[in-house]
């Protein structure tokens, strides 16, 4: 049915068979079967007929495409015959690695699948969404995106994102109650929709409707998936494709006017400037640069980095500041309970009680002065109001006991166990009567409870902002008047307690006469219960991956919600390099000129910020020029991650919300991983610019050597059209190919950010390969002029051995020369000669396929080639080994030179 929002909440439990405290597993089985996974169906599948023909639809393939038709119209059959094949093998290899990124973005998916708060045989735990079923009681906070359609039975201070249906972008305040039946759905408030976002507030729902059942499912029946944008890296190499075959295109059409005007026959003239076209376009580079940003998106998973758009691999790799949290970046984000400061023998003998324990493992005394402090009234006041005050709680699974639900809470809930305090045990299954959710600007909570003797307020958050409005101060179980000296004596504690890297939460309480107060009065004249001291100690790695940032020449930007000391000892303990800790108050007060010289040169920490200030920071960071790396995980901080160069959800604590902004989402939540994805970046980037300039390379001498051949005089073509895409298609695409493989060079984390808007072919580069170039060519013109003129006589069969050994002269020179693009600063014996055992195999495929080439009968036809001497190949070899020999001594002087 679809108009549960007509009904009661009694009404819609009877409906759906259900009680307060859930599903059994029994009643789950059969409604799996009955109502299937909450899955929403695939959009429709794209034709292999559109993915097939969309491969010959690319620039360079159409040149080669009317290449192949002149030669038809000119009777070149073996030209198009071999020119088609080639295209088909080509369409045939992107229709492949398009259904395998098809097949690989599926399983990427799998790995995002949500998970949320679920009543289930009268307990809370945490299940995949995809399991839920009608009937089911689920719970909701603040960032979370709703898994289902949802009755609500109850909420609090809730505002839900609805855009995704109603196409309004202010959030919908949600409240309980029952609707008239004609009620549209963008004023169902009793409701909460598939795929719309919780932004604020709490709820408790029973699912009604799932998968394609849902409000979203059926606009997801209605909807295609988006295509994937070309990253800036995709359309930058397509754009120099683009040039070279306009350059190919008018070097054909020149060298056809030249050679007519000097006499040659228009035919020979027509089929060398196909020839020289061919040789000036890489054919192979789309494929190539294909395969390699698909195989770094699978090597970015092995990091730790899942990477949800093509864009965000290369612009990583040139992160030049990172702008992180603290809180399970950072740190572990195991929050254990270890201090508790309560009023009474705190004001009288300056000492605190002390909670053992580690992790969410519900274990360990609590003692004060040595002795058992866990029936102390005060202390279980304390204990009390903060898991009153809560939302999480605890699990064991396979002997772990875990988080359900915020961390900080989870170790609220765990200190109130070690004392054998509950939330049942304490209200049974009574509902709150009311909440004031947390926020960024009022940084704390408040969660109002029917007890026996009335109704209670709880109140936890930032010791400055609870203090603030507390009134009274609990002493020996009684609210007596918080005195000027009392007050100084608990903000000295929590400065002290935060110096030490201890997460500091101030706990307070009232009775509140009634809920009809407006809830804006409800926070005030509390009464301060204590201190309650949180560990979240830093991670293993964090101090290594913080020196592996600085030696990268990137720089860090700690944003946290936690206050300055805090922020401040958790920052020297990683070896953060900041001068001092700024506050959010204090960058309220700071100029953007001011805040740009801030960012400029040493790390800088900032705490009690939030998420409005990191988008100021990222866009401060890119005025400046700098690219920006930001991570955040709630549901405010998605503006900031939009706003940055590269948006880095959590991939853990991180709400839904953050993670759909995101380019990438750290699976592990680690700083590490984060740096480990820099470093892969730059590997990817490198590898790419390696075999472009590889490609090109070869291409640079295969246009000399034509076009040299003509002006030459010779009249006959040095390499044929065929022989051309020969070697553009089969020889070098499968040793490009292999140079992505290249693991990081030595040093490359010891460089400075690279220039995203830096050619990926410079001056020095043009020179560079004009010059390798150069070199095959001479070579190559001068075997030939042997083979041809000297020994050959201009004869046809000479001609035909001529061509042969300027073919396999081209092969052997490019694998040879390979092995210079392997490391484009260090040598050999730096990187390892076998380290990439892919290029080895390509290099051997390569030659295989090549003596076949000239060895066998149906390729000599199909390329017209002819058998030579083995001798031969060890003279051409001999001949490109100084390319290779000056490459290594050139790079062996320049790593002297800066040793990484």
């Amino acid at each position: 049915m679809s108009n549960w929002f007509s009904l009661n909440k009694d009404a819609v439990l009877k409906q759906l068979a259900t009680t307060g405290k859930g599903l059994t597993n029994q009643e789950v089985r059969q409604r799996h079967s009955k109502y299937g996974r909450n899955i929403l169906p695939d959009p429709p599948p794209v034709p292999l007929w559109k993915i097939l023909f969309r491969q010959f639809a690319d620039f360079l393939i159409l040149i080669l495409l009317l290449a192949a038709v002149v030669s038809v119209f000119m009777h070149e059959w073996r030209d198009a015959i071999a020119i088609i094949v080639i295209v088909v093998l080509n369409g045939c290899l992107g229709f492949f690695q398009e259904l395998k990124a098809e097949h690989a973005m599926a399983e990427l998916k799998k790995m995002m699948l949500m998970s949320s708060q679920v009543m289930r045989n009268g307990e809370r735990t945490m299940l995949d969404v995809a399991e839920l079923v009608p009937g089911d009681l689920v719970f909701l906070e603040a960032g979370e995106r709703v898994p289902a359609d949802i009755y609500l039975l109850s909420a609090s201070d809730c505002l839900v994102i609805e855009a995704v249906l109603t196409g309004e972008a202010a959030p919908v305040r949600k409240k309980t109650g029952t609707l008239a039946e004609n009620t549209p759905l963008a004023e169902r408030v009793n409701m909460l929709y598939c795929g719309t976002v919780l932004c604020n507030g709490t709820v408790t729902g029973v699912v009604v409707d799932t998968g394609g059942h849902t409000e979203f499912g059926k606009i997801a029946e209605l909807t295609g998936s988006t295509p994937e944008e070309p990253s800036p890296l995709q359309l930058q190499t397509s754009q120099l494709a683009k040039k070279l075959g306009l350059l190919g295109g008018g070097l054909c059409a020149l060298i056809v006017l030249l050679g007519s005007l000097q006499g040659f026959p228009i035919k020979n003239m027509f089929m060398f400037g196909i020839s020289l076209a061919v040789a000036a376009i890489p054919e192979g580079l789309p494929a190539v640069l294909t395969i390699t940003l698909a195989l770094g998106m699978k090597k970015m998973l092995t990091k730790r980095c899942l990477v949800r758009r093509l864009t965000a691999t290369e612009t990583l790799g040139a992160t030049s500041v990172i702008c992180t949290d603290k809180t399970g970046t950072l740190t572990k984000n195991e929050m254990t309970v270890t201090q508790l400061v309560v009023p009474e023998p705190f004001f009288f003998n300056q000492d605190i009680v002390r909670v053992q324990g580690t992790g969410y493992t519900p274990q360990g005394a609590i003692l004060l002065q040595g002795e058992n402090a866990s029936t102390h009234k005060d202390v279980r006041q304390l204990l009390e109001a903060s898991i009153l005050c809560t939302h999480a709680g605890i699990e064991q699974k396979l002997g772990q006991w875990l988080a359900i639900g915020d961390p900080t809470e989870a170790a609220l809930v765990v200190a109130g166990k070690k004392a054998n305090l509950t939330v049942k045990n304490l209200v049974g299954d009574t509902q709150t009567v009311g909440e004031i959710s947390f926020d960024s600007d009022r940084k704390r909570m408040s969660m109002a409870w029917q007890r026996t003797n009335g109704i209670h307020l709880y109140v936890k958050g930032a010791p400055e902002m609870v203090l603030d409005s507390c009134t009274k101060v609990n002493l020996q179980g009684k609210p007596m008047p918080f005195t000027p000296d009392q007050r100084q004596a608990i903000i000295e504690q929590n400065k002290k307690m935060a110096a030490e890297g201890i997460r500091v939460l101030a706990v307070a309480n009232r009775a509140l006469p009634n809920t009809g107060l407006p809830t804006d009065t409800w926070e005030q004249e509390l009464t301060f219960l204590g201190l309650v001291g949180i560990i979240d100690p830093p991670r293993n790695e964090a101090a290594a991956a913080v020196k592996a940032a600085h030696s990268a020449g990137i720089q860090i930007a700690v944003a946290t919600g936690d206050n300055a000391l805090t922020a401040g000892a958790i920052g020297k303990a990683i070896g953060l390099k900041f001068d001092k800790v700024i506050t959010g108050t204090d960058l309220d007060n700071t100029s953007e000129d001011e805040l740009q010289q801030i960012l400029q040169g040493k790390d800088t920490l900032f705490a009690r910020v939030t998420p409005a200030h990191k988008m100021r920071l990222a866009k401060a960071c890119q005025t400046m020029g700098k690219i920006c790396a930001m991570t955040g995980d709630g549901v405010n901080d998605a503006p900031a991650l939009r706003q940055a160069n590269v948006g880095i959800a959590m991939g853990q604590k991180g709400s839904d919300v953050a993670k759909g902004a995101a380019d990438i989402i750290l699976l592990d939540d680690s700083f590490s991983s984060l740096v480990a994805g820099i470093q892969e970046g730059r590997r990817q980037f490198s590898n790419i610019k390696k075999f472009i300039w590889y490609m090109l390379c070869s291409n640079f001498g295969e246009v000399i050597i034509l076009t040299a051949g003509l002006f030459l005089g010779w009249k006959v073509l040095v390499l044929l059209p065929v022989q051309v895409l020969w070697l553009n298609m089969v020889t070098d695409g499968a040793t490009a190919l292999a140079l992505g493989f290249e693991n990081p060079e030595p040093g490359i984390m010891n460089k400075k950010p690279r220039d995203p808007k830096a050619p990926l072919l410079s001056g020095k580069a043009i020179l560079l390969l004009g010059g390798i170039g150069l070199y095959k060519a001479v070579f190559i013109l001068w075997v030939f002029y042997q083979h041809w003129h000297v020994l050959g006589n201009r004869s046809e069969s000479g001609l035909l051995i001529a061509q042969t050994m300027a073919l396999t002269g081209m092969v052997v020179f490019s694998k040879i020369n390979v092995f210079n693009f392997r490391a484009l600063e260090n040598p050999l014996n730096k990187i390892g000669f076998f380290s990439n055992r892919f290029l080895i195999i390509a290099v051997i495929m390569t030659f295989l396929v090549q003596i076949a080439a000239v060895y066998t009968p149906f390729l000599q036809n199909y390329l017209s080639t002819t058998a030579i001497p083995v001798h031969y190949w060890f003279q051409l070899a001999g001949m490109a080994l100084p390319l290779l020999i000056i490459g290594e001594v050139y790079k062996t002087i320049i790593s002297r030179r800066t040793p990484g």
